[in-house]
């Protein structure tokens, strides 16, 4: 008897690996969207949202640009102990570069391979054949960038098709995103961006999301859509313009190939 039953779990395991290998080999390519967090509350904010997301069943994985007091892995309690630009140079495997901060909630380093990215070929394939190999196993991806009040853009969030911008009421907010905004039109290329405001929207905060919205469109000519969660930035025109993570390694690949050197942002940045 204790035979047959362990024959039957043995080929109760198998057929359970083959069933997740084949969903694993036939799902579709993960959702992608650059998030700027240009408000104090902004990282918060986030965290709330991905934890929501991941407990509705998504598996989520985000890439952290930045290293500062206050990132995504501060905020959710895990920060990784290497960069994936480790694994991209071949010190590790990547899973070591990743950690679970709740089940269906992974968060990767990747403040020093953007800054690497766009140095040199070698580097680049390499990269772009890491985050190839990232994309099983995840319904979302969220580049978590920094914004371009002082610094340019990453190739990643270059790259990204859909943008999503943290606002809260604080001028210096503001200031942030528009500059962020024209660093994305200078570098040109199109993408979908949404815009959200961190806090409640009170009459002041809607009256500075509708100005903020009109001057992006009057002096940039980039219409901004804005939303009120992290879900809804992700379903904008997601499905039927297939803005997933192949179109954002295909964009990247161009980038990467000398975009960020014809613009002379020095490597990793547009």
């Amino acid at each position: 008897m204790n035979d047959i039953m362990q024959r039957a779990a043995r080929v109760s395991r198998q057929v359970d690996q083959a069933d997740g290998l084949r969903r694993l080999l036939h799902a579709a390519p993960p959702e992608v969207l650059a998030v700027l967090p240009c408000g104090g509350g902004a990282s918060r904010w986030l965290a709330a949202q991905l934890r929501v997301r991941a407990e509705s069943g998504l598996r989520l994985l985000v890439l952290e640009e930045r290293l500062a007091a206050g990132n995504m892995g501060d905020c959710l309690g895990r920060n990784p102990r290497f960069d994936l630009r480790m694994a991209v140079e071949g010190l590790m495997p990547a899973s070591s570069c990743l950690v679970e901060a709740q089940p269906g909630l992974e968060i990767a380093q990747v403040a020093a391979l953007v800054e690497q990215l766009g140095s040199e070929r070698i580097f680049n394939q390499r990269a772009i054949e890491q985050l190839r190999g990232l994309r099983a196993g995840h319904d979302e991806w969220v580049i978590v960038a920094q914004p371009a009040e002082l610094r340019s853009l990453s190739a990643l969030a270059f790259a990204a098709p859909r943008l999503l911008l943290l606002l809260d009421a604080q001028p210096m907010s503001i200031t942030t995103a528009y500059a962020s905004l024209k660093r994305l039109c200078q570098a040109g290329g199109e993408r979908h961006v949404s815009v959200c405001f961190t806090q409640p929207p009170g009459p002041r905060e809607q009256g500075l999301l509708t100005s903020f919205c009109e001057t992006a469109l009057n002096r940039l000519e980039l219409p901004l859509q804005p939303v009120s969660s992290l879900g809804e930035a992700l379903r904008e025109r997601a499905r039927e313009t297939g803005e997933s993570a192949d179109a954002f390694i295909e964009r990247l690949v161009q980038t990467t190939s000398g975009a960020t050197r014809l613009h002379g942002r020095g490597p990793g940045r547009v």
